[in-house]
């Protein structure tokens, strides 16, 4: 073991500094602080938060997936010049009457070319078009990934860490927020569908009570006092060329000001010079939150939402706007708290098992293997400390299973040392007098051996990383790292430390022969 170069023995103590500074940090940080941003995150089931699990309605999906179809084939019809008749939705099936039957193949062609899973058939002159399963399910599945990235944005604008947000079935979500105490916003957040639009107020029956214009419908207002609105049915402005909204404080009132695309910013600017000196609704979810005068045409591409808002409802509101509509309403169908009391019992069952563990193996190293065995010992401290400052520095959540996977790659360590301690004995047995070359030989001979496990584990780890969710990612990643850190300490650490006591050895020796 003279051998062992002097630069690794310099790299191995300097990179545990570092790793010890780094778990130190980050313990002190959060221990003062009790912040769980940064560094080593606890998940769910170790902190306590919030596990929500939201449903699409289907029924007004099913809706807005037949009005979809319906205004497709309808527009195909319109713009092939087709003459028809007695157009309707019903049951999944549109159905229409063509004027002259020899225009069956021309709209067939052009309908199929806008969507090639719809069937359509022909009965006389009618013509039957059939909205097929699959391009329901396959819309459903469009719909609930969509969505899964608007959760995520208006999740991560709350400042929560880590959450996990998964789809479970054909129309679930689930999410995951660790540490979050106040669920009953995000369940407000996430429960929002958050379609804007824009529409004219007739003020006459707003105010005065004459019966609505044909096209107009009444909309009561978000805080439920104001009277109902007179609004017209079909929205001039959708909310979708939006680009940015923001808080901000108009005449010491809390104000969401929203920025349009230049799209958006030209149709808002023809649309408030078309209606200046009328009141403009600005509805979301069905509900007017604001209704302004317009008091001249607004071309900047700007403005801004009054409407008596908190702070807190303003700050809410932006953030919705910014992160987008939801595709389709979702419900919490399963709502769990985990408190922050059952996440501490979690964390000291683990820290209790975790220690268990260690001295079980502590105990068993020292009695087989003596001074030997304090090495391991102490290559397995640092093995920890590594996995530690791993996990730290890629910001990775802590999960019982984490805990679970460290523990595990403690006993895979242990094992490494044993075969490299029983070889070191069986090249004892065999007459090599010299330690030095007797341990060197255990190390090159067991190496193999030991490379071929660890990467077999690697392998197995790394496909539960990739196709493997939540918990089970979390214990992935940790024995990922866990492996490659017992590689390093039995190339490393342990040769470090062996060496250093062999070299002990033999100075004790030179002194005896003096």
């Amino acid at each position: 073991m003279r051998d062992f170069p002097i630069w690794k023995s310099v790299l191995t103590l300097c990179l545990f500094v570092i790793a010890l500074y780094v778990v130190g940090a980050d313990f002190y940080k959060k221990s003062k602080d009790s912040d769980n941003s940064g560094g080593l995150k606890l998940g769910l089931d170790l902190q306590g938060g919030a596990y929500l699990v939201l449903e699409a309605d289907n029924n007004v999906f099913l809706k807005d997936y037949r009005k979809t179809a319906y205004e497709l084939v309808r527009s195909r019809l319109i713009s092939s010049g087709v003459s028809y008749s007695n157009i309707s939705e019903q049951d999944n099936t549109i159905r229409f009457t063509l004027s002259n039957k020899e225009d069956y193949s021309k709209i067939q062609q052009e309908i199929l070319n806008a969507n090639n899973l719809l069937i359509i058939k022909l009965t006389n002159q009618d013509v039957i078009v059939e909205i097929t399963s699959i391009l329901y399910e396959k819309q459903l599945s469009s719909i609930i990934e969509n969505s899964i990235e608007i959760i995520r944005k208006r999740i991560d604008q709350t400042g929560v860490n880590e959450p996990t947000i998964k789809r479970q079935g054909d129309n679930q979500i689930v999410v995951e927020l660790p540490g979050v105490d106040d669920p009953e916003r995000i369940k407000r957040i996430l429960g929002t569908t958050a379609v804007l639009t824009f529409h004219k107020v007739d003020s006459e029956s707003t105010f005065s009570g004459r019966n609505l214009p044909i096209g107009f419908k009444y909309i009561s207002s978000k805080d439920g006092y104001t009277k109902n609105y007179a609004v017209k049915i079909e929205p001039d402005l959708y909310g979708k060329n939006l680009v940015n909204a923001k808080l901000e404080f108009q005449d010491n009132n809390p104000v969401v000001a929203f920025t349009f695309d230049t799209d958006g910013g030209s149709k808002f600017a023809r649309l408030t010079s078309e209606y200046k000196g009328k009141m403009l609704a600005i509805v979301m979810d069905n509900k007017v939150i604001s209704a302004p005068m317009v008091n001249s045409p607004i071309t900047g591409g700007s403005g801004i939402i009054t409407g008596n808002f908190t702070v807190d409802e303003a700050q809410e509101l932006a953030l919705l706007l910014r992160a987008g509509s939801l595709p389709v309403p979702l419900k919490v169908v399963e709502e769990r708290i985990v408190g922050p009391t059952l996440g501490q019992e979690s964390i000291n069952s683990g820290l209790y098992a975790g220690l268990l563990g260690y001295l079980v193996v502590f105990g068993f190293m020292i009695f087989f293997y003596k001074k030997l065995g304090l090495i391991a010992n102490v290559a397995l401290m640092m093995n920890v400390i590594f996995v530690l400052s791993g996990l730290s520095l890629l910001g990775a959540t802590l999960t019982l299973p984490g805990i679970a996977g460290i523990i595990l790659t403690v006993g895979m360590a242990v094992d490494s040392n044993i075969l490299v301690y029983e070889r070191f004995a069986f090249e004892m047995n065999q007459g090599n007098k010299s330690y030095n070359l007797a341990m060197s030989n255990a190390f090159q001979r067991v190496f193999v051996t030991i490379l071929d496990s660890n990467l077999t584990t690697l392998f197995t780890a790394l496909f539960l990383f990739g196709f493997g969710s939540g918990p089970i990612r979390g214990f992935a990643i940790t024995l990922i790292i866990g492996i490659l850190s017992s590689m390093f300490g039995i190339v490393f650490v342990t040769r470090c430390l062996i060496s250093l006591l062999l070299i002990k050895n033999n100075q004790r020796a030179k002194r005896r022969r003096a």
